[in-house]
């Protein structure tokens, strides 16, 4: 069974083309994080991350990003994933807000409009 499990909420153009910063929903398992050694929750997870996205004439469209420039936080923990828990998830604003603002200022970006 091959089941998506993101949903990109918003692309936002920011002052240094071509980088957007991705607003992103998706699914995590959870369990240990080898980088943190830390035990992730398994749930729904919202991020923001900035992302250069380019045209290859070989490869077509190419996204680029740069480990750990991004930042995540677990919206809702669940015990198995279900497609429609993931589609009719709301994003609280707010916390949208705090996240590009994060890394906004972790990557030196400001957005556009």
């Amino acid at each position: 069974m091959n089941t998506k499990t993101n949903r990109i909420l918003r692309v936002l153009q920011t002052n240094a083309p071509p980088k957007v910063i991705e607003i992103e929903l998706y699914y995590d398992k959870g369990g240990m994080n080898y980088f943190t050694s830390e035990n992730r929750k398994r749930g729904l997870y919202l991020s923001a991350q900035p992302v250069a996205v380019t045209e290859n004439k070989t490869l077509g469209m190419c996204r680029e990003w740069t480990a750990f420039s991004g930042t995540c936080v677990c919206v809702k923990e669940l015990q198995r994933f279900t497609k429609k828990q993931l589609l009719e998830y709301k994003a609280d604003e707010v916390l949208i807000q705090k996240l590009i603002a994060d890394v906004c200022r972790k990557s030196n970006l400001t957005v556009k409009g």
